[in-house]
């Protein structure tokens, strides 16, 4: 595995290993999952520990040679996994909420907030944009807009977590797309669409994208 999590082979290099990556993805796993739960601080914490439990089942099969883009990549998909899950268990009441990443609650674990993504989030016309998300968007369009937009999950991976076909994933990102254009290019800021990334910037071209 990557030496930016690494630390020797071995129980203790393992255990450090995945200590490490709780500290580094502990946080972003938490604020997805508040968001896609409708704001269930309780829920959204139980779902972070099922990820690093999963990490740990998961290490010698899935982790342990993985590179770093294969580690971060496989632990929001068993976070989104575990989300679709709970959702499904809790049946259709789970409200769609309006958040930002600033109205998010800070998970109680040790965490390191420094991700450059993170960072990106909390820019003011980023949570304009995460507000239209959650105002404009049906329950369905927003899980799959959060999968794909904020854990940057291919359609054929959102597919998979949530049964629906890829064609009608894409359906739901092409809706989501106008809805959110429609929305947002009102204004000297932008939002414009290239593959799976949102790009986001003011009219002298400064872009920003997540």
């Amino acid at each position: 595995m990557t030496e930016t999590f690494g630390e020797g082979d071995g129980v203790d290099g393992r255990d450090i290993a995945i200590q490490n990556l709780f500290v580094a993805y502990a946080q972003r796993v938490y604020r997805y999952a508040y968001k896609a739960l409708g704001g269930n601080a309780a829920g959204a914490e139980d779902i972070v520990q099922q990820v690093f439990t999963a990490v740990w089942e998961q290490w010698d099969r899935d982790f342990a040679r993985a590179d770093e883009a294969g580690v971060v990549r496989l632990i929001l998909t068993i976070a989104a996994r575990r989300v679709t899950d709970s959702r499904r268990r809790a049946g259709p009441t789970v409200p769609v909420g309006v958040y930002t990443d600033a109205d998010v609650p800070l998970h109680r674990g040790p965490t390191d907030t420094t991700d450059p993504a993170d960072r990106v989030l909390q820019d003011g016309e980023l949570r304009r944009f995460l507000h239209v998300l959650n105002a404009t968007l049906t329950a369905t369009e927003y899980q799959v807009a959060l999968m794909v937009w904020y854990l940057g999950l291919p359609d054929h991976e959102v597919a998979a977590i949530t049964d629906i076909p890829v064609r009608t994933i894409r359906s739901h990102k092409s809706r989501a797309r106008k809805k959110i254009e429609a929305m947002m290019n009102t204004g000297p800021s932008q939002i414009t669409f290239d593959a799976d990334v949102y790009v986001l910037g003011p009219a002298e071209g400064d872009e920003r994208w997540a």
